[in-house]
């Protein structure tokens, strides 16, 4: 359009909160950059692959500045894709043993990604809180090893408001729309007891997925856990959810990827080194 300067809208709404409303993934990104500024330098040397070093670079860059070509050379996609796929690179090593547990099942989409490039496992377990999308999914999925669970993940087992838009930006965390609020069950995964399994735990639930990995820390502790999780649907998520799995003491390689232009799909993956 030949237009040389333009302000995203993500922009306006950190810095100007009062006049536009600001978005669950804005909401204290300034204050956020000041608090943690020390604790990036320490978390960035994690990740030891050199794509990895770039998607921090580029997105620290971006998280400074707001400037989208920062995140143009980073995409690992350059059309929208499942919110997790399971890519090339890095090697996850599932076994036909494996137990995949999917934090935040929509459609089915993590799911059928999972089937078409592993045709053997052990067992799957699907957290969806949404009833619409839970029921789609029983229509999908009829394998008896294919566990459907209509509740969500969380740190306890309780009855939460759950603010269903009727999309994949539901969540249990009050944000910028205004659906009303209703009352869904939470899980931790600790309460499937699995120990000694190989395991992948995916977690895409909209800022909850620090809450849902304390409520996994035996199983990711008690098992051969890789983990596939969200970073960027709040700004403390980078460090708080880094921090915790970092302080669990399992000898995981790091991996760092920008799945498309979303700063939601900014997602790890830990690969336990015993795999």
């Amino acid at each position: 359009l030949k237009i040389k300067n333009f302000i995203p809208l993500g922009t306006l709404q950190v810095l100007r909160p009062d006049i536009f409303k600001c978005h669950n993934f804005y909401k204290g990104w300034i204050e956020e950059l000041d608090q943690n500024f020390k604790k990036y330098s320490k978390l960035e040397k994690i990740f030891k692959e050199n794509k990895s070093k770039k998607v921090w670079k580029n997105y620290m860059m971006f998280k400074y500045t707001f400037n989208p070509k920062y995140l143009n050379s980073i995409l690992s996609f350059k059309k929208k894709v499942f919110s997790f796929t399971f890519p090339r690179e890095p090697n996850f090593n599932i076994s036909d043993k494996e137990i995949f547990i999917d934090g935040g099942g929509w459609t089915g989409d993590s799911v059928e990604a999972f089937l078409n490039k592993y045709r053997k496992f052990k067992k799957i377990f699907v957290y969806e809180p949404s009833y619409k999308f839970y029921r789609q999914m029983k229509n999908k999925f009829k394998k008896r090893n294919i566990i459907l669970k209509n509740c969500g993940m969380g740190d306890k087992n309780r009855v939460s408001n759950f603010y269903n838009n009727d999309d994949d930006s539901s969540n249990f965390i009050k944000g910028d729309k205004y659906s009303k609020p209703i009352k869904v069950r939470t899980e931790t995964i600790d309460n499937l007891n699995l120990k000694g399994e190989n395991i992948t735990i995916k977690m895409n639930i909209e800022g909850y997925e620090k809450s849902a990995l304390a409520g996994a820390k035996k199983v990711i502790i008690n098992n051969n856990t890789n983990l596939m999780i969200c970073l960027g649907h709040t700004p403390k998520d980078l460090v708080e959810i880094l921090s915790f799995i970092t302080s669990l003491g399992k000898k995981y390689k790091y991996f760092l990827r920008l799945n498309d232009y979303n700063i939601a799909e900014l997602n790890l993956y830990a690969i336990e080194r015993k795999r």
